[in-house]
């Protein structure tokens, strides 16, 4: 039932401490959670003494994660730092004013990933050092090739994380559309690609998913 600390308050761990019913609050002195699977947790860890964020999303090969990035980096930075608009710039001089644990099933991929999109958007680290950061403590961490793919571009965009920027970036908005993501809808309104009337295209018609579709441009 092992918590592994990556720096200052920030642990990471697999949801097995959860299940076996540790005392993460008294025990390491954590009092925010963010589980990053869709399965429930124990009630225990919903209430108070905790907050508690649930991120439901799969560890497969079309989940849209970066689309969850502004929600979880929000969350940290109010359990670290006790506000949600931190600044990114200070933050790694800030000192940390309670812990918080990222967790998913196995610790391994899906939590990793969300810790990942932190330590580059507020610590300034690369992809490399952030996964470094956690592998030294946690070795067994492996953010699946569909997160690695979209961290990589997370930090091409300069760690950009908003939602309504990110949907007006054409690269972000290949990007949903090659993952079959359900949540489409959320980049047409300033999509241009879609919005012109004389083409009279059927959206539908053309958002099909990965599977299905000819993949037309590929993150290097």
């Amino acid at each position: 039932m092992s918590l592994y600390r990556v720096l200052g308050g920030i642990y990471i761990s697999s949801a097995e401490p959860l299940y076996e019913g540790l005392d993460i609050s008294m025990e390491h002195g954590i009092e925010h959670v963010i589980s990053v699977q869709k399965q429930s947790v124990p009630e225990s860890y919903t209430k108070t003494p905790y907050r508690h964020l649930q991120i439901p999303v799969d560890d497969d090969e079309t989940t849209n994660i970066i689309a969850f990035f502004e929600q979880t980096n929000r969350f940290i930075c109010f359990a670290l730092y006790g506000n949600p608009d931190q600044i990114p710039k200070t933050a790694k001089l800030a000192k940390h004013k309670s812990k918080i644990l990222i967790h998913c099933n196995a610790g391994c991929s899906r939590s990793p990933a969300i810790l990942a999109a932190f330590l580059m958007k507020y610590y300034q680290m690369s992809l490399k050092v952030a996964l470094y950061a956690m592998r030294r403590v946690k070795p067994n961490v492996r953010p699946n090739d569909n997160f690695l793919r979209q961290l990589k571009l997370y930090e091409e965009l300069r760690c950009q994380d908003n939602p309504k920027i990110l949907s007006s970036i054409p690269i972000y908005k290949q990007l949903v559309l090659e993952l079959g993501c359900n949540n489409y809808e959320d980049i047409l309104e300033s999509d241009d690609l879609y919005g012109d009337e004389a083409t009279n295209v059927d959206v539908s018609s053309v958002l099909r998913c990965k599977r299905c579709r000819p993949r037309s441009y590929e993150i290097p």
